[in-house]
């Protein structure tokens, strides 16, 4: 009966110890379960939170594309006006180059036409002061010889050359 009564207390020791260390583990998943489910909650709510911060930096992304497409707009607009403008400046620039091309060639025109005038002036003095001294010539020559009285071709000669 030892052996037996050994047998009994050995079973019982087993099933006390089993017994004590299942209430234990059944605690623990109890404390598991209840820090998961807490876990699980905050877990979705930091999961929402990204969600919502993730939302709006999609809509401040959206509206940086915005601003980025009208500054590339404005950009675009100004070159074309900068390039309008850069040719109506060159446009101008070559339109004042052609004026003073002509404003040189109207300066050596005027000035070949004065000096064609002092030319003129110079060569009409000539034949006048010639023709004065054949006037003068055909007067002496007049007087002399023929007398001016009796001299009709004198007479008319001296009518040429005073007018």
């Amino acid at each position: 009966m030892k052996p037996l009564a050994l047998f009994g207390v050995f079973v019982l020791a087993v099933t006390v110890s089993v017994a004590q260390t299942a209430s234990p583990t059944k605690s623990r998943t109890a404390k598991q379960r209840a820090v998961s489910a807490k876990e699980v909650q905050e877990l979705r709510d930091a999961l929402t939170a990204q969600q919502q911060q993730t939302e709006q930096q999609r809509q401040q992304l959206e509206q940086l594309r915005s601003q980025l497409q009208q500054l590339i707009d404005a950009n675009q607009q100004l070159t074309a006006a900068a390039q309008k403008s850069q040719s109506g400046v060159e446009q101008a620039q070559s339109t004042a180059a052609q004026a003073q091309q002509s404003a040189a060639e109207a300066r050596r025109l005027a000035n070949q036409a004065s000096a064609n005038v002092v030319e003129a002036k110079t060569a009409l003095s000539v034949v006048n002061s010639k023709s004065q001294e054949e006037g003068k010539k055909i007067k002496a020559f007049c007087r002399m010889e023929f007398r001016i009285a009796t001299a009709p071709a004198c007479v008319s000669a001296l009518a040429l050359t005073a007018s």
